[in-house]
């Protein structure tokens, strides 16, 4: 990254203390990821103050110390002793926003943004995949898409790096706009507009416009690492999602370039809860850029489909090393970034098969005690439940299919009517065993016994640990359970109980 006397650390308004020469490859906020080679930022955060954790970073060996509060005593002789650079900052927010700024200007990389309301890290994982085949590629780990994990991603790329891909999350209004303008994206990628935060923003209109405020922070690409790139400000968007039409014209207003992709698959076609918008969606042909069709799921759920590009005869095949039908849309939004890319068929079809998921993100597990598992318990809104539950439903086994499924958070005043509906799903696809997790997921449990699932196989309880037991109990040796839930209902200690 730099140095710990660099003068961007002056320039983004930190005071020197004490000073010290060692190279950095990146910037924590947590005391337990330092090392020699990982400065540590000081902030007070909502459960604790990184301020009080300085003395065991230094301890721990981080070169640089950044400090938000003023240093005591016991702090600055630690730091001399062990030959740390410390340094103080009135807002470490504000500090970590303009050393990002700073940083990037330095960087020659073609800049990437991804946002949406499912499928961000899935299609984040396919362009790192494919930029990589022939790039310099760097992107957001876990969930570092914030106004604090995007400028940190940003800090942690090497100088070499000629793709930055960041992934964009929001909560509200106005935040992926902040993201934008701070990294500035060239190439942009927007999912789908779905259902979560519908909670917190009001409609699915709403959340259509703050998906959309990643296109107001876009620039042309002006660096020189990728002299082949096909487009120089360019948005890929879903044209199976309806919001695709209102995107395009937000994009088009703004000179930015909409590339569309398309599935010639009726499942994978969104429906809009209610709009304001002209959502016609009525595209030529020669509108779509890049198209599915014939598409399978092998007994892995691994979708395999033929693929075809605007203004290029003949067709290719490609099979997805992520499980579930879904990812076929994620995947057609990467395979637009790599033909602008200017990548090769054999490096798509290479890359797009390696892919292996991420832990909370359904990864398909293999249990020692015999049966499988698909740990999807990072995240949940209605659509990516709807997703995984209809991925469980098509995976081959002898055994039975569970579902320990737990509340969905931030859905607003129909929360309880969605939690129904997946409860419905479940029983319509035929899925053996529903574990209900949850206060909201009572309404989950219900719908699955009004569509006619049998009372002996549908449970609901309060807390992950009964769930856990439950599934300790059930499960046998050629079962596949699946586990999938907010973050904050605590379903990773299920995962983490029964690997």
């Amino acid at each position: 990254m730099f140095s710990t006397n660099d003068k961007a650390l002056l320039e983004a308004g930190a005071q020197v203390i004490l000073k010290a020469q060692h190279e950095l490859d990146s910037i924590t906020i947590d005391s337990r990821e330092v090392s020699d080679r990982i400065g540590f930022l000081a902030m007070p955060g909502t459960q604790a103050d990184g301020n009080d954790f300085v003395c065991s970073a230094i301890k721990a060996g981080a070169p640089l110390i950044i400090m938000t509060r003023d240093v005591h005593e016991d702090e600055l002789k630690l730091a001399l002793e062990h030959e740390v650079a410390l340094y103080q900052t009135a807002d470490g927010l504000l500090f970590l926003d303009k050393l990002a700024r700073l940083y990037l200007e330095e960087l020659d990389a073609l800049v990437v943004g991804i946002t949406g309301s499912v499928g961000k890290t899935s299609t984040k994982q396919m362009f790192l995949a494919l930029a990589s085949k022939k790039y310099k590629a760097h992107a957001n780990r876990g969930n570092f898409n914030n106004n604090i994990g995007l400028p940190l991603t940003i800090l942690s790329a090497p100088r070499d790096t000629e793709v930055l891909i960041l992934e964009m999350g929001m909560n509200a209004l106005g935040e992926i706009e902040y993201l934008s303008k701070l990294a500035h994206p060239s190439i942009a990628a927007i999912t789908q507009i779905g259902l979560a935060h519908i909670g917190m923003l009001g409609s699915q209109d709403a959340i259509a416009q703050a998906k959309s405020e990643i296109l107001l922070g876009m620039k042309p690409y002006t660096a020189k690492a990728i002299p082949s790139l096909k487009s120089k400000m360019a948005v890929i968007l879903n044209a199976n999602d309806p919001y695709s039409s209102y995107l395009k014209a937000q994009a088009k207003n703004l000179g930015i370039t909409p590339y569309l992709t398309y599935a010639d698959a009726p499942e994978l076609d969104l429906v809009p809860q209610s709009s304001t918008f002209d959502l016609s969606n009525q595209y030529a042909s020669q509108d779509i850029f890049v198209k599915a069709s014939s598409l399978e799921l092998n007994e892995l759920a691994q979708a395999e489909f033929n693929y075809e590009l605007q203004a290029r005869t003949g067709k290719s095949r490609v099979r997805l090393g992520l499980a579930g039908m879904h990812n076929v849309s994620n995947a057609l939004l990467a395979l637009a970034f790599a033909h602008l890319l200017d990548l090769s068929d054999e490096d798509i079809i290479d890359a797009l098969a390696s892919l292996e998921a991420e832990g909370g993100r359904q990864r398909l597990v293999k249990l020692k005690g015999g049966g499988r598992l698909i740990d999807d318990a990072y995240n949940a809104s209605p659509a990516s439940m709807a997703a995984s539950i209809a991925t469980l439903a098509s995976i081959q086994t002898n055994g039975k299919k569970l579902a320990v499924l737990g509340d969905m958070k931030e859905l607003g005043k129909n929360e309880r009517t969605y939690h129904y509906e997946i409860g419905t799903l479940v029983a319509g696809n035929k899925i053996d065993v529903l574990i209900a997790v949850g206060e909201l997921s009572k309404a989950m449990a219900q719908g699955a016994l009004d569509a006619g699932m049998d009372a002996n196989n549908v449970y609901h309880v309060i807390k992950p640990s009964e769930a856990l037991e439950l599934l300790l109990a059930l499960l046998k040796v050629d079962d596949i359970a699946l586990i999938k839930a907010s973050h904050s209902t605590g379903l990773d200690l299920v995962v983490e109980g029964i690997e």
